[in-house]
C-alpha cells in the first residue's frame, strides 16, 4: 500500500520524525516498508520558460497534432503539439532543447513529427510535476510574464515522501491511511485525530430511489447501498487528485475519485454506478 507521509499527518503527528526512523518503528511492528520514495519539489531549470502562442495550424499529416509558434520575447520556436487545447493567443509552459522533463526524465531534443520539424515542447502539469493537470497544455493567466521562468510563474510543490507498506493477510485494518495512523499513535503513544464528518441526511425514503436485493446471504451477508442526487461529475479537486496519484491509483473523474480517495483513506472499498 502506497501513501504519502503529508496525508497520514493529518490524523497523527509524525512530521518532526525522520521518514527513515518512521519506517524502522513500522517494519519492526510487523508492517514492512518496502521502499521509500520522494515525489516532486525540484525546481524546475531556466530553460523552461513562459511563451505566447503566436500562430497554431493543423499539421498537414495529422488529424490531431498542430504546428505552432511561440515566442518568449525574445526568440521564436515552431513546435508540434497534440494537445487538444493548443490555440493562438494563449500562454503556455515551452520546455526548450536540452530540457529534462520531470515526468520520466526524457531529454528535449530537436525531432520531426510526421516530417514537421520540431524545437521543443509545450507541457502539462503532470509533465513538470506541478500538478495533476495532464488533459492539455498549461494555460497561464494572460497578464503572466512572457518569457519568465516557469519555476516563478508556478512554483514548485513542496516534495512528498511516499511509503510503500507490504500489508499482510492477517492485517487488513492497516489497508487504509487511517488504518496506519492508527498503529502509529500506538507505537509512538500520541492521539489519534478522526477524521470530521460533516454529513446532512434527507428524509426521503431510499427504497423510492433503489432496492437492494441480497441473492446468496451466505456469500454477502450484507451489501449497503446509498443514493446520491444533484451529483455532478467532473475533474476532481487538485488535492484528491494528487493523493490518489501518490498512492499509484489514476484519477478519472469525480465520482470514482471520491470512491477511491475513501478506499484509501477509511479502509471501505466503494464503488459508484
Amino acid at each position: 500500500m502506497k501513501f504519502p507521509l503529508s496525508w497520514l499527518n493529518e490524523f497523527v503527528k509524525i512530521d518532526d520524525i525522520a521518514p527513515k526512523d518512521l519506517a524502522e518503528r513500522l517494519t519492526r511492528a510487523g508492517l514492512q516498508v518496502e521502499s521509500i520514495e520522494t515525489v516532486g519539489g525540484a525546481p524546475l531549470a531556466d530553460t523552461f520558460v513562459v511563451v505566447e502562442v503566436v500562430a497554431c495550424a493543423m499539421h498537414p499529416d495529422s488529424d490531431h497534432l498542430h504546428v505552432c509558434k511561440v515566442t518568449d520575447g525574445k526568440e521564436t520556436w515552431q513546435v508540434v503539439c497534440g494537445a487538444p487545447n493548443m490555440r493562438q493567443g494563449i500562454k503556455t509552459a515551452f520546455a526548450k532543447i536540452g530540457s529534462i522533463i520531470p515526468e520520466g526524465g526524457f531529454k528535449i531534443k530537436k525531432g520531426k513529427l510526421r516530417g514537421v520539424e520540431s524545437f521543443g515542447m509545450c507541457c502539462s502539469e503532470k509533465e513538470l510535476q506541478i500538478g495533476s493537470g495532464a488533459a492539455g497544455i498549461i494555460e497561464f493567466p494572460p497578464e503572466t510574464p512572457t518569457g519568465a521562468f516557469v519555476r516563478d510563474a508556478v512554483p514548485g510543490e513542496k516534495p512528498e515522501t511516499v511509503f510503500d507498506v507490504e500489508v499482510t493477510w492477517n492485517r487488513p485494518d492497516a489497508l487504509s491511511v487511517l488504518g496506519i495512523a492508527r498503529e502509529y499513535a500506538a507505537l509512538l503513544g500520541r492521539p489519534l485525530k478522526m477524521p470530521a464528518v460533516d454529513f446532512a441526511e434527507e428524509t426521503c425514503d431510499v427504497n423510492d430511489e433503489v432496492k437492494v436485493v441480497v441473492e446468496d446471504p451466505v456469500r454477502c451477508p450484507r451489501y449497503t447501498a446509498r443514493v446520491l442526487t444533484a451529483v455532478q461529475d467532473g475533474p476532481s479537486p487538485e488535492l484528491m487528485a494528487k493523493r490518489l496519484e501518490l498512492c499509484g491509483v489514476r484519477a478519472l473523474g469525480l465520482c470514482v475519485d471520491v470512491t477511491n480517495y475513501v478506499m484509501l483513506e477509511l479502509g471501505q472499498p466503494m464503488h459508484a454506478f
